[in-house]
């Protein structure tokens, strides 16, 4: 084996190994394990493979930029009282462990972390049907626990940042890809994650776009796609579709249809608004919303979580992410437009500075170098 092979096979084994480190925490649900000693245990392995690796890579400067405002800001709450310092236990770890899988993961070995991260998560996809099917799965106010009792919500996001990574390294005609995204819809729907839902049909309707439209010529593709949403339509009429929609989206629920306030979020959202307020330059920190007497006021949105905990520091984080999508819509636009059926999730969930699947698939890709996905081609 030369020199250039063992390379080569060096970063892509890098690359699978950080990919299933970042996306298997589901492994912790299922089994009850704490969560915390999952991603430090996963973090310890990252570095060691980081050591093993050999050549890490300097993360870009808007990821730097981005974590020396929420250090900052977080240091700033805690002098000022709004904060404790035990909650900058949740800044570092996010800050070290997407900055390891950045220093790692290049050109070379992105389809690899791509590849196994998607992988990772599509046997959680089977695990949890297997167990739907088995009757080893709990409901709670009518809907479907996630893996080891945990928010169907968190499933959701889980089973949406898997969809991300398979869209981005599977062909788009590829039957298991294809598989894939039919049974992610099948679960979010029993999870009754409405947010995760639509995002995972955005991504599917991109992904149909790209493998049967986008190489037709333009009067042949227009054509394609009215015959494609005449015979939607149609279907939804005969088959009064209507109230299918409804159903899965669940606009009609007294709990939670229209009328309850996006389920009690506009309350959730003026709690943050008033949160901002109270400390408009730093915020009032990570560990606010942690708190036990406010677990049930999180802002369930993004920008607000940002806003409420950061403060006007956070458009420091904004300008990064923003800045982030730019030069990724410039390297790669098919790549750009799957990414962003997250809006559908900033919108109506809050994990803003998490280690969870969504929204780290996310981070690594608005922060990895636009190089490494200039010559990704969305097949």
């Amino acid at each position: 084996m030369n020199s250039e092979t063992r390379y080569l096979s060096r970063e892509r084994t890098s690359s699978a190994l950080c990919g299933a480190f970042d996306a298997s925490v589901w492994i912790a649900f299922l089994l009850e394990f704490d969560v915390t000693l999952y991603y430090a245990v996963s973090m310890v392995l990252k570095i060691i493979v980081v050591g093993l690796h050999g050549s890490p890579r300097c993360p870009r400067p808007i990821f730097v930029a981005f974590v020396a405002a929420v250090i900052f800001a977080e240091i700033a709450s805690v002098m000022s009282g709004w904060s404790d310092l035990p909650s900058l236990s949740v800044v570092l770890p996010f800050a070290i462990s997407v900055g390891v899988t950045l220093s790692i993961v290049d050109k070379i070995g992105l389809m690899t972390y791509l590849r196994w991260f998607a992988g990772s998560i599509f046997v959680s996809i089977l695990a949890f049907l297997g167990m739907w099917a088995t009757g080893h799965l709990v409901q709670q106010w009518g809907r479907w626990l996630y893996l080891g009792w945990s928010q169907p919500n968190l499933g959701g996001e889980i089973v949406f940042a898997g969809t991300v990574a398979a869209a981005l390294c599977l062909p788009a005609r590829s039957w298991f890809l294809w598989v894939y995204l039919l049974l992610a819809i099948w679960v979010v729907t029993l999870l009754q994650a409405r947010a995760a839902l639509v995002a995972v049909m955005i991504v599917s309707a991109l992904t149909l776009y790209k493998g049967f439209f986008s190489g037709l010529g333009l009067a042949v593709r227009v054509l394609a796609i009215m015959s494609v949403v005449l015979g939607v339509v149609i279907l939804f009429l005969a088959t009064n579709g209507s109230d299918l929609f409804v159903s899965a989206l669940q606009l009609d629920d007294e709990n939670r249809g229209v009328g309850t306030g996006f389920v009690g979020r506009d309350e959730r959202w003026g709690y943050a608004w008033n949160a901002f307020m109270a400390s408009p330059l730093f915020g009032v920190g990570f560990g606010y919303f942690r708190d036990a007497a406010r677990l049930d006021l999180s802002p369930h949105n993004f920008v607000m979580h940002m806003l409420a905990e950061m403060g006007m520091l956070s458009l420091v984080c904004a300008t990064s992410l923003v800045y982030g999508a730019y030069k990724l819509t410039a390297a790669n636009r098919g790549v750009a437009l799957i990414c962003a059926s997250a809006i559908v999730l900033t919108v109506f969930n809050d994990r803003f500075i998490n280690l969870n699947p969504y929204p780290f698939i996310l981070y690594v890709i608005l922060f990895l170098r636009s190089e490494a996905w200039r010559e990704v081609e969305i097949r």
